[in-house]
This record gives structure tokens, C-alpha cells and sequence, in this order.
């Protein structure tokens, strides 16, 4: 197994908490990565199989995954090419990555990679696109990508609870102004203003219910950018921060029961422009 790559590790960490002006990385650290390792959702392969059936079933050679996190994405990412690598610019993410998957993983920005230009056939952002700026990663996949490649943003969340209806209502009167969700970008769907260099080939939502205990809930909270960045805003531990929403979200999913949490998934894949039109990805 191969260890975390230091290439443009410094400059990662100089640059994490301030990714694109007023976005602070909230995936920094030890901590959070423990805490992301322990409560995110295997979602991946779901987005994957989408992108799969939109770029008509082609296997990619080299992919390039961006955000890696702890490599959930990457090893779904590499179940449809034959060489992937993922990229996070929080070194404690990307040792989890590697000593857990395996897998080849970097230290470095997603928007200023440390790769030669068209190295790769395809790249992927999953649940990251809100946290960089955008611009200059869809100018960093456009340099990585090869002729005919292709660029699929995902993401994934919770929408709500089934049959409680009030648990909406308790994330925004409760857990939100205790928590303030922290600054981000904009998500990437089929109403966003396309990138110059691309072009769409397919977009996909999907549902994807979870039967979850309510450690598993608790669990999933702390992984999410707002109680990371809240507890840190609050002087908190993650202890504090861990009693209290067992103890709110204990009227929601009861000790010894679980409960169907309703989470959504979209998918985007976007193919690169070039003049060359016989090796173009031709969508449905």
C-alpha cells in the first residue's frame, strides 16, 4: 500500500481554510475526518452507475477523483476504470484514504492538481463541488482531461424523515440556530449555466431511503459540515455536540428502533469539447 502523497501538501494546508474567498474547508484535521470516516453514507456506486449508463457503458482508463474524502468515491470511481486516484486537500482524509483502501490518493487543491495536462479520461466531484471554486476547477478538468473525456459532479443528502414531517421543522428551528450552516458554493444541476469547454450528455436524481438507528443518525450529523464548523464556533466538544443531538434526536428515532431517512442523490456528467467529434461521448 502506498502512504498519503505529499505533493502540494504545504500548500493545501496554507489554503484550506480559505478554498475559493469566503468557503472554509470544514473537513480539516483529524478530528473531522474520524468523525467523516464513522458517519458517511457508501452512496457512491449509486452515482456511479448513473454516470456508467450516460456515457454509454464506457469504462474510463485513467480516472481522477476530486475530494476524495476518505475514498468512499474513489473505490466506487474505480469499479468503472482500469487505474483511479483521488485527490483531497486535507491530509488526514487522504491517510485514511490510502491505508484503508489502498488506493493511490494526493494532498493537493482540486482547483491547481499536481498532474500533467491530459492525463486523465475522466473526473469526478462528489459532494465537493459547494466547497471550491468552481471556476477554476472546471479550467483544472478541462487541462486533465484527454480528448473524449468526461466530468461527473454528484452529490448526496438528507431531505428528511419518513412519516415525520417535523423533523424538518427541528432542523430549521432547532438545529440551525444552533448550528448555523456554514458558507457555500452552489450545487451543479440541469439549470446551471454550462461551463465553457463542456457540454451535457445526461442528468439523473435519485431516491435512496436508509433504515437508520439513532446512533447511525447522530453519527451521520456530526460528519456534516455544519455541526463540524459549529462546534468549533461554539467552543464545543464533540462530546457536547454528540450528547445533545442523541438526546433531540432520540424523539425522532427512538432507543432500539430505527426510522427510514429519506436521502436524495443527483447526478451531472458534462463531456469535454473538442474538435475531434468520432471520439465525443454521445449522450442519450
Amino acid at each position: 500500500r502506498s502512504g498519503p502523497s505529499r505533493v502540494s501538501a504545504e500548500a493545501a494546508e496554507r489554503d484550506n481554510h480559505l478554498v475559493a474567498d469566503r468557503i472554509v474547508n470544514p473537513f480539516v484535521g483529524d478530528e473531522a475526518a474520524a468523525l467523516y470516516r464513522r458517519g458517511r453514507l457508501h452512496h457512491h456506486e449509486q452515482a456511479i452507475a448513473a454516470v456508467l449508463k450516460m456515457v454509454g457503458g464506457r469504462r474510463a482508463g485513467r480516472a481522477l477523483d476530486l475530494g476524495c474524502g476518505t475514498g468512499l468515491s474513489t473505490t466506487a470511481l474505480a469499479a468503472m476504470a482500469d487505474f483511479a486516484v483521488g485527490l483531497d486537500a486535507a491530509p488526514a482524509m487522504v491517510g485514511i484514504a490510502t491505508s484503508e483502501t489502498g488506493m493511490s490518493c494526493v494532498v493537493a487543491l482540486a482547483e491547481t492538481t499536481p498532474f500533467r495536462d491530459s492525463s486523465f479520461d475522466a473526473v469526478t466531484v462528489a459532494s465537493t463541488f459547494h466547497w471550491v471554486d468552481q471556476e477554476r476547477l472546471f479550467e483544472e478538468s478541462r487541462r486533465l482531461l484527454r480528448s473524449g473525456g468526461w466530468l461527473a459532479i454528484y452529490d448526496h443528502g438528507l431531505v428528511g424523515l419518513e412519516k415525520r414531517p417535523d423533523f424538518i421543522n427541528w432542523v430549521k428551528d432547532v438545529y440551525l440556530i444552533r448550528y448555523p450552516a456554514p458558507f457555500r458554493g452552489a450545487g451543479f444541476g440541469p439549470r446551471s449555466e454550462m461551463p465553457a469547454g463542456f457540454r451535457s450528455i445526461g442528468h439523473a436524481t435519485y431516491e435512496d431511503p436508509r433504515e437508520m438507528t439513532c446512533e447511525q443518525f447522530v453519527g451521520y450529523h456530526l460528519s456534516q459540515s455544519i455541526a463540524l464548523m459549529g462546534t468549533k464556533a461554539r467552543g464545543e466538544t464533540v462530546a457536547a455536540a454528540r450528547a445533545w443531538l442523541e438526546t433531540e434526536l432520540s424523539q425522532f428515532i427512538p432507543a432500539d428502533t430505527t426510522s427510514s431517512a429519506r436521502f436524495v442523490g443527483s447526478v451531472s456528467c458534462l463531456a469535454l469539447c473538442d474538435d475531434d467529434s468520432s471520439a465525443r461521448i454521445r449522450g442519450p
